[in-house]
């Protein structure tokens, strides 16, 4: 007995653009220029992937409706969220978790929300990040609900991820910031480090230590 087809979801508003780019075998940045800008790449490849997402009752309007009413006066709406991407096991480290907090206060204080997102990889390792960024990227990216992003990651590994961002036409252009690290690929918040290790020697003199 043949097993019956898998039934096709019946509420369109639950069928993303994730569901829609394994239908068609493409990555998510592809099927995000389809809806929004069919006209930057391939027509044939735009036309398959409108035409699957129609067959799956795909209803762009639950995300994109407020964004296009807006653009029209050209605007670009503010969803008040920021992406905060930390190191994998970020909140078993102090210096992290401090971090977050004071990112956290200054945002709150601002009025906007925070999307935490873990990367798979500790830092300070020599552990290769997954070549896809998108494999890792929530669907409030493909909404285009994120405003902008903090990275926290060494730059040879924020540069490839700061293409992907720059790639996706729900994010574009919106401020990307990199900590700690210095980079040429977005703005980016240095630590003094020689200034901090001294500091904490004197404290530690002064306080009497001298092992």
């Amino acid at each position: 007995m043949s097993k019956p087809k898998q039934q096709a979801k019946s509420n369109a508003a639950g069928v993303t653009i994730r569901d829609i780019a394994e239908r068609c075998g493409v990555g998510i940045a592809t099927v995000s220029r389809a809806l929004n800008a069919p006209d930057t790449q391939n027509p044939n490849t735009s036309a398959r992937i409108l035409a699957v997402a129609k067959e799956m009752g795909y209803d762009p309007t639950r995300y994109h409706c407020a964004r296009r009413l807006v653009s029209k006066h050209g605007k670009e709406p503010i969803n008040h969220l920021i992406a905060v991407f930390l190191p994998q096991d970020f909140y078993k480290t102090i210096y992290y978790s401090a971090t977050l907090q004071g990112i956290m206060a200054g945002l709150t204080e601002r009025g906007f929300g925070l999307l935490t997102i873990e990367i798979p990889y500790a830092y300070g390792t020599a552990e290769i990040l997954p070549q896809d960024w998108i494999s890792i990227l929530p669907p409030s990216f493909n909404r285009g609900d994120v405003d902008g992003v903090i990275g926290y990651m060494p730059e040879d590994r924020f540069v490839s991820f700061a293409a992907t961002l720059r790639a996706l036409p729900t994010f574009g252009e919106r401020p990307i910031v990199i900590l700690v690290e210095s980079t040429t690929a977005s703005f980016s918040i240095k630590v003094d480090r020689q200034s901090g290790a001294r500091e904490a020697a004197h404290h530690l003199l002064a306080t009497g230590h001298r092992h």
